[in-house]
């Protein structure tokens, strides 16, 4: 069974995006789900009675107010308002479906103090627009536990710790492909190997239930790349007292494939969103240079009684010997009260 593969986006110095693609084949249940058309013409999807399993909710959506999608609607007490700006809905009748997910990690020490909320639309392609699979919206008088939840082992990259984070689940977007056979891909009809396609925007205020965006990022994501095959191992080792790590390609040791990699024989990345730049990397820094190397960094944390430590953080830059492991032993701080601990 295939892993789940997870892509980061850093959105701000406060939020971490995290675009979870959905490649075991894991299903869930789907709530109410249905297909609006909204008064711009526009497709958007949402569930209801899905906040804690989805929380695609319509009253934690947002409707576009403009063809531009700066200016918009949102009231988070009450669906039937919504409807206003609805040319039509239909219920979808689909049992269960493969989701992705998608996680706003929040730095630790931030509330949302400096603004009154977020934007997350969540779109993918059709052969004449985009359909909206949500248009999720941060306003704290809603945002319960439901939603906000606090990381057990707090997320470190990047230099920040990340202690709680807000989660939604959407219809996989690789799945919705193409998707003719199903109730759910024939409502949405997306193109097959559709982008996902991610805007980010801060809220300044709320007046009326009404609201302009600011701070537009915009991310695109392949729903399937050859950057996919690339993984990494840490494990135990078989032959002595000590961790082994290394790159992966494909499940085996990179060591193999890092020469094709290197040369651009294996293409790190899409015909949707190129990002060929081995012309100008060698003008700027010769053909001698490499122009791929590995990054690793391990983090220990040590598991004492009513809290958990990070107590060792180590960061290695691997230039070659990409053909062998590399060997870690971490050193126990308070081995003499710690009941466990993990890399």
């Amino acid at each position: 069974m295939a892993n789940n593969i997870s892509k980061y986006v850093q959105l701000n110095d406060y939020l971490l995006l995290e675009y979870e693609f959905n490649k075991d084949n894991s299903t869930i249940a789907i709530s109410e789900a249905y297909e609006a058309i909204t008064h711009l013409g526009t497709k958007q999807y949402f569930n209801k009675d899905s906040i804690g399993i989805q929380n695609n909710d319509l009253i934690l959506n947002s409707v576009p107010l403009n063809k531009k999608r700066t200016n918009w609607f949102v009231d988070g007490t009450d669906n039937s308002d919504y409807y206003q700006y609805f040319d039509s809905s239909t219920t979808i009748t689909e049992s269960n479906y493969k989701h992705d997910t998608l996680k706003i990690h929040i730095v630790s020490g931030y509330n949302f103090d400096d603004i009154s909320g977020f934007l997350l639309q969540v779109r993918a392609d059709t052969s004449t627009n985009k359909v909206d699979l949500s248009n999720f919206t941060w306003i704290k008088q809603v945002i319960g536990n439901d939603v906000l939840k606090f990381s057990s082992n707090a997320l470190y990259l990047g230099n920040r710790f990340y202690d709680k984070y807000v989660e939604l689940k959407i219809p996989s977007v690789e799945e919705l492909g193409g998707d003719t056979g199903t109730n759910l891909g024939q409502a949405l009809s997306i193109k097959p190997l559709s982008d996902v396609h991610i805007t980010y925007s801060t809220i300044p205020e709320i007046d009326n239930n009404e609201y302009i965006v600011n701070e537009i990022i915009n991310v695109q994501l392949p729903v399937s790349s050859q950057a996919d095959n690339f993984n990494a191992f840490i494990a135990e080792s078989v032959e002595g007292d000590y961790i082994e790590f290394y790159g992966t390609w494909r499940g085996q040791i990179i060591g193999n494939f890092i020469g094709d990699i290197e040369s651009g024989k294996i293409k790190l990345y899409t015909s949707n969103s190129p990002n060929d730049n081995y012309e100008a990397f060698t003008e700027q820094y010769g053909a001698e240079t490499a122009k791929w190397v590995l990054m690793h960094e391990l983090y220990v944390y040590e598991l004492i009684p009513g809290s958990e430590l990070l107590t060792q953080k180590f960061v290695f830059t691997q230039e070659d010997n990409y053909l062998f492991p590399n060997y870690f032993r971490p050193i126990i701080k308070n081995a003499d009260i710690a009941t466990s601990f993990n890399i």
